[in-house]
């Protein structure tokens, strides 16, 4: 997925991004959907908690061996992260719905660390999804339709639904323009974010997050 991204990473990994602000008017943190995310969601980095949520992560819900890989994964993208103008980007952390994040990353992410750490952030997602699991759950989804209905009510007219596997599925159009296509329709949506992030996929690639 295309992180586009969680909303992030997109495309960087995660652009599967779900920016939460921290405690006293802090910075925010990102979720792909990763995406990281949580990567991004994502190939898939996923979502954030309240108050003191993660970054993005690859899955919901890595387990086992595939969870040990991403956290490994996710912190080549936190040492890049902190390389490139994000010093406040920590280590990763397992959020209490068992997802992986990586905390103190602000939205939007510096364009510098975005273009450095993409590669990381996409070679995360893809260990995300290697577990195989199921993405969501068909209530997931519909909540992700109501994502789509939304952005499409905020001005991103030719945003899609999400596919049979929780995915958006962008034209051409909207992948050339990148995060800032969506990114107002972001901040009006985001109740309606499932996990980490916002799961993309561009024309001819494979899964990111936002």
């Amino acid at each position: 997925m295309t992180p586009l991204p969680a909303d992030e990473a997109l495309p960087h990994l995660p652009r599967r991004l779900r920016p939460t602000p921290e405690p006293h008017g802090g910075p925010l943190r990102r979720p792909a959907r990763v995406l990281l995310p949580c990567a991004l969601l994502v190939p898939a980095l996923a979502a954030c908690t309240a108050g003191t949520g993660s970054a993005a992560a690859p899955t919901p819900t890595p387990t086992g061996q595939n969870r040990q890989q991403l956290i490994t994964a996710l912190k080549d993208v936190a040492a890049c992260f902190r390389q490139n103008g994000v010093p406040g980007a920590g280590d990763p952390e397992v959020e209490a719905d068992g997802s992986v994040g990586i905390p103190g990353v602000p939205d939007p992410i510096p364009a510098a660390a975005q273009t450095a750490c993409a590669p990381l952030e996409r070679r995360a997602a893809a260990v995300g999804k290697g577990g195989g699991e199921e993405r969501y759950t068909a209530a997931q989804i519909a909540q992700l339709r109501k994502l789509a209905r939304c952005f499409r009510e905020h001005g991103v007219h030719d945003w899609p639904d999400p596919d049979a596997e929780g995915r958006f599925r962008v034209n051409q159009r909207l992948a050339d323009l990148g995060k800032r296509a969506w990114l107002p329709a972001r901040a009006a949506c985001k109740q309606y974010f499932v996990g980490r992030g916002i799961p993309v996929v561009e024309p001819g690639d494979g899964n990111k997050g936002d």
